[in-house]
């Protein structure tokens, strides 16, 4: 038989007078009322032990549902913060991609225009060394034609000298008749040799020193346009006169400007020209009458990038 402390609750055997945890001092009773307290105690323990195991499933279920802690909360937002900053990365990349994508295609685009400038600059520069070159023999012609001209004129001079002197030994008394007719027939000779020498110089590629506008407009011929597509070599040199519609101006280096003429039957005229101080200008979608000379053909680059040939002349006068 049993029976429990009061005080702190041990369960002692009913034979005890005292408890062993407290000291406290059991009461004298019968065995009958041990044994019904006995059983009473029994049944509280019984539910003792049912509480608890209804705790310990609790505890369980508590541990296993259990709401996350502070720690848990934290971990959770670095988690998504972290998460956030790799979306916000992804989209400035993208973007960045894009834009870098975008420049690339402007940069492609701008190299290629600066490549077509730099063609057209280089055919310019190489157009303009070889109207250098073109100036400068032209020039060094025009030198040696002026010498030329200059050793005619002292020639003729001599022959007009020679011809008077010639003339003064007819009219005097002589004995030496075949020395007056011989030098009567080289006199003649050299007054040939020097109006065919002005002839070539009249009918050749270069005019006589400083021709008036006159006599520089009645040089001029009109030629065919498909003669000297096809024949440039041979013209070159001639003497042309165009008329027709001015199509476009360009201005050009050392003043001059490049004119191009479309004439009645559409055809297209490649010509250079400088003009004067104080002189009037033409305009595009005048109809003008150009004189100058013939320099071959010229190939030159559309603004559509097309390359065109046509006959090419260097106008001295325009009206």
């Amino acid at each position: 038989m049993i029976r429990q402390c009061p005080k702190c609750g041990l369960y002692v055997s009913s034979k005890e007078k005292q408890c062993f945890d407290c000291g406290y001092m059991f009461p004298r009773e019968t065995i009958n009322n041990s044994q019904k307290d006995s059983k009473k105690l029994q049944q509280p323990k019984r539910k003792k032990t049912r509480r608890t195991n209804e705790k310990d499933d609790a505890k369980r279920m508590a541990t296993k549902y259990r709401r996350p802690n502070s720690g848990d909360k934290a971990e959770r937002k670095t988690g998504t913060i972290y998460r956030i900053l790799c979306v916000i990365l992804a989209l400035v990349i993208i973007v960045m991609w894009n834009a870098l994508s975008g420049m690339e295609k402007e940069y492609k685009k701008l190299t290629s225009k600066y490549e077509e400038l730099d063609a057209m600059l280089k055919s310019e520069k190489s157009e303009n060394e070889s109207l250098e070159e073109e100036n400068q023999s032209l020039e060094q012609e025009l030198e040696e034609a002026k010498s030329e001209i200059k050793s005619l004129e002292a020639d003729l001079h001599s022959s007009d000298a020679e011809t008077e002197q010639t003339a003064f030994a007819s009219s005097a008394p002589s004995n030496n008749t075949n020395t007056d007719s011989s030098e009567k027939s080289e006199a003649s000779k050299k007054g040939k040799e020097l109006t065919d020498k002005i002839n070539s110089l009249l009918d050749g590629s270069y005019n006589d020193a400083n021709p008036t506008k006159d006599e520089y407009k009645a040089l001029c011929q009109t030629i065919s346009y498909n003669d000297i597509l096809r024949n440039p070599d041979d013209y070159k040199g001639s003497y042309a006169v165009v008329s027709g519609k001015v199509d476009q101006i360009i201005e050009g280096w050392f003043g001059s400007y490049s004119i191009f003429i479309i004439d009645g039957n559409g055809n297209k005229w490649g010509c250079t020209y400088s003009y004067g101080d104080g002189e009037s200008h033409v305009l595009k979608g005048d109809y003008v009458t150009a004189y100058g000379q013939c320099k071959g053909t010229d190939t030159s680059r559309t603004v559509l990038g097309e390359q065109v040939t046509m006959p090419r002349v260097d106008l001295e006068y325009i009206d």
